[in-house]
């Protein structure tokens, strides 16, 4: 019997110390921010195992304590999902390339980990992991996550049009997931669907949830219907929206007789809205289209492309890169944007990752009136600031920076380092907005970064120059925000595509006017031309 205590006590240490551990890890994560970086999300798929493996030992040593239905329910909501975490973290890497396998970490830590923490709570003596762990589930994943990660499906499917039932069974391109979707995940993301007015969508799955519907389902068949016979109206299919009413609709009484028939009026009267604006605005913006256009590989070349070229670049005769220059491959000749091959090594580049990966925040959009919206919907992912002193490895990479550009960076001493969530994508923008700001603190250039490969989607599109950059590892694109009057090269607009396969880490350096006295004096003409990179 003191052996049993001992060990028993053992265990509650232990479990107390696996919380601690993470506890600062989840302190940095807001609310609403865990489907905006694959790589925190990757945090909580490693950690899951762990939470595992201790709430195996507190049902094993607490069933005198806590009450049978507990402990039983504490079994239903994590069977088999020890077997499945093991999987998942013994290859890591291959599990985050997924979406839905992402989308399915955030489900459990916002539904089945807030349960068991719930129930832990509910514990009369409760002791080490049933005091900690209820109080870790307050900043797990929750339903903002859940819309966010249902919302990065959507935008997935609708830019590269991928089919619902793959999206359901999990396989995209050949790569699987570990866990298909269910009805009613089908369900959710289809009333979400509605909700953002993309009623294609909308159809698409909630034909999905009608078919896996079960009578043990937790959505009924008349929501679905209701939910389904609108998006079908919305987008002019009138007669199988009546259908669908007539068909799924009891009708016994005179009150249900009634109810149907009110119902058939609102469908009729979503399908006359509908039918009524067919012959006015478009559903999307022609900008968006193209963006989209782009990112599913539909580019035409230009003509003024026909002469881009490959070379060594030397910067101009720089020291420290005429022994070994850098390959560089021209992408687009007006604007002049210039890929750049090996910019550092595969330990920088891991380096700058490590560095990066605990200083990370949701990424923030600042309007053209210098408003900052710290949740944008535009733009998914998370990203921090590295100051130059921060390490030597950010201290070269500037100086290589410089080297390569010709221009002076000691105004720019903050590199940022952006990781993106499940479709993390940044709608298309331009980098140089600042008309009111004094020229010195305008950016002059862009300096992008791939720290890692992307097996599918993840492109930068130049929206209007049919200019695609996918993401390189190690690899770097380089153009000028303005001309040398100092006004907006608006031709630059450029876009982030939605990362289907793959986790995505990419770098900006912004390189402003401020000590470009020497590198790129202000034009004493008025007419503005293009700055040239070589």
């Amino acid at each position: 019997m003191v052996r049993n205590k001992i060990d028993f006590n053992k265990v509650i240490v232990d479990l107390s110390l696996a919380c601690l551990v993470i506890c600062s890890f989840l302190l940095r994560t807001s609310f609403g921010d865990w489907f905006s970086s694959t790589h925190h999300i990757g945090e909580l798929v490693k950690h899951e195992v762990k939470y595992l493996s201790s709430l195996d030992k507190f049902t094993e040593h607490e069933t005198q304590n806590t009450s049978q239905e507990v402990l039983e329910e504490l079994q239903r909501l994590t069977s088999n999902r020890g077997k499945i975490s093991k999987i998942a973290v013994a290859d890591l890497t291959k599990y985050l390339s997924n979406p839905i396998n992402l989308y399915k970490t955030i489900q459990r830590y916002s539904i089945q980990w807030r349960e068991v923490g719930r129930l832990l709570e509910s514990c009369k003596h409760k002791k080490g992991f049933a005091v900690d762990f209820p109080k870790l589930t307050k900043k797990f994943p929750d339903h903002i996550d859940m819309t966010g990660a249902q919302r990065s499906l959507l935008r997935i499917q609708r830019v590269y049009r991928i089919p619902t039932d793959d999206l359901m069974k999990g396989i995209i391109k050949g790569n699987g997931a570990l866990e298909s979707l269910k009805g009613e995940d089908a369900f959710l993301i289809g009333q979400l669907a509605k909700k953002e007015f993309y009623y294609n969508q909308c159809v698409a799955w909630l034909d999905k949830a009608l078919e896996q519907h079960r009578p043990e389902s937790n959505y009924a068949v008349e929501k679905v219907v209701d939910v389904l016979s609108f998006c079908e109206a919305k987008r002019g299919n009138l007669r199988r929206a009546t259908e669908l009413l007539k068909q799924n609709t009891k009708v016994t009484t005179l009150s249900s007789r009634l109810a149907l028939r009110d119902r058939l009026n609102k469908v009729r009267t979503q399908w006359l809205i509908s039918y009524l604006r067919l012959y006015g605005m478009d559903e999307e913006n022609n900008e968006t289209k193209v963006y989209e256009r782009h990112c599913r590989g539909q580019t035409i070349k230009r003509k003024s492309n026909n002469n881009l070229k490959c070379s060594f670049h030397n910067g101009w005769k720089n020291p420290r890169l005429l022994i070994q220059p850098i390959k560089a491959e021209e992408l687009c000749d007006s604007p002049h944007v210039v890929r750049f091959y090996d910019v550092l090594s595969e330990r920088d580049n891991e380096e700058i990752k490590r560095l990066a990966a605990p200083l990370m925040f949701r990424s923030a959009v600042t309007g053209h009136d210098g408003a900052v919206n710290e949740n944008p919907m535009e733009r998914v992912g998370k990203n921090a600031w590295l100051h130059n002193s921060i390490s030597p490895v950010v201290d070269n990479f500037m100086t290589r920076v410089a080297d390569i550009t010709g221009l002076n960076v000691e105004a720019d001493d903050y590199l940022q380092v952006a990781n993106y969530g499940i479709g993390g994508h940044f709608d298309p923008h331009i980098d140089e907005t600042g008309e009111n700001k004094n020229i010195m603190e305008r950016r002059i250039a862009t300096f992008l970064t791939y720290f890692s490969d992307v097996e599918y989607g993840g492109n930068t599109p130049f929206v209007y120059q049919e200019v695609v950059a996918e993401p390189i590892k190690g690899s770097a694109i380089f153009w000028y925000d303005i001309f040398t009057d100092g006004s907006a090269d608006e031709r630059t607009e450029h876009a982030a595509c939605p990362v289907v396969l793959g986790n995505k880490w990419a770098g900006n350096l912004w390189i402003t006017f401020g000590h470009q006295t020497f590198t790129k004096q202000c034009s004493l003409n008025k007419t503005a031309h293009e700055y040239r990179i070589f």
